[in-house]
């Protein structure tokens, strides 16, 4: 019996976030290769630059469409549910991993970093295991 739409999309939806965000790539990676895809874009674009000399629609200019989209991108990520958004804070804190001389160190933090070298806190310190099971059992 063959599988229907709506039981891959419930199972799917039912994944958690990180393998539905791999299912969301390798399904969009699939439609670059599909000529009605293709054929859909071309035919959308045709449609606007048509529209536009029409002025049936109005001149925006990029930075403003640039700063709605950015907008609305955020309250999109917003309104993710936390794991989701856990999840792409950590690719995004990733993402700068190859790089962390591209990123500048504010000078109170850095003063903050020789204060606590210079004066450490009293008592043992605590492995990262330690740390992370201590702050797991907070409320």
């Amino acid at each position: 019996m063959a599988v229907t739409q709506a039981e891959v999309e419930a199972a799917a939806l039912g994944l958690p976030a990180e393998a539905r965000a791999r299912l969301a790539e390798r399904l969009l990676a699939s439609l670059k290769d599909d000529p009605g895809v293709t054929t859909a874009w071309l035919d959308e674009a045709r449609r606007r630059d048509a529209e536009f000399p029409a002025r049936r629609v109005a001149e925006v200019p990029a930075d403003e469409v640039f700063a709605k989209a950015r907008g609305t991108q955020l309250r999109e990520l917003l309104q993710l549910p936390s794991a989701e958004r856990l999840n792409l804070i950590e690719k995004l804190w990733d993402s700068l991993a190859p790089t962390p001389d591209a990123i500048a160190v504010p000078e109170a933090h850095l003063r903050e970093l020789d204060r606590r070298l210079d004066h450490p806190a009293p008592g043992p310190s605590l492995s990262p295991d330690q740390l992370t099971e201590r702050l797991r059992r907070q409320p």
